[in-house]
């Protein structure tokens, strides 16, 4: 009965679409800063930083000098677009591949696995999130401190 609501072709389909999105995503993660945010650093010397925020359709520059005075929070602002970049890469795995699992849960008849994967995802997601918005918050608090 919980199995008889999906056939085996829609769950192997439903499998291979999510698989060819999550490797599409990460192609152009890489290749293009294309995540949520898209803050990047370009240029960047001894002297200066050039950090880029790219949207859909267009891109907003930022340029710092480095002085003593702010080459600390510069030095955070570089970690934290680092640690945004991990954390959008290991989400855009980590997230998938518990949608992958339910699937195969599901595919295998292995009801108390898809139970326990489903909860956990339950849970994941919004920490995901919550994760995610709060160190995009901190990166454009960031930029706004050293723009004044």
């Amino acid at each position: 009965m919980f199995y008889d609501k999906f056939p085996q072709k829609t769950i192997n389909n439903i499998i291979i679409s999510l698989t060819i999105v999550v490797i599409i995503l990460v192609i152009l993660g890489i290749n293009f800063n294309f995540y949520r945010g898209g803050y990047s650093i370009e240029n960047e010397s001894a002297e200066k930083i050039t950090i880029v925020k790219k949207s859909f359709l267009q891109a907003e520059q930022f340029h710092f000098e480095i002085t003593t005075e702010n080459a600390l929070k510069i030095a955070l602002l570089k970690y934290n677009i680092n640690q945004f970049v991990s954390l959008w890469f290991a989400s855009l795995l980590v997230i998938p591949s518990f949608f992958l699992s339910l699937a195969f849960a599901y595919k295998k008849k292995l009801k108390k696995h898809f139970i326990v994967l489903l909860i956990f995802l339950i849970m994941i997601l919004p920490l995901d999130f919550y994760v995610l918005i709060n160190t995009l918050d901190q990166l454009e608090d960031g930029i706004n401190f050293l723009k004044t």
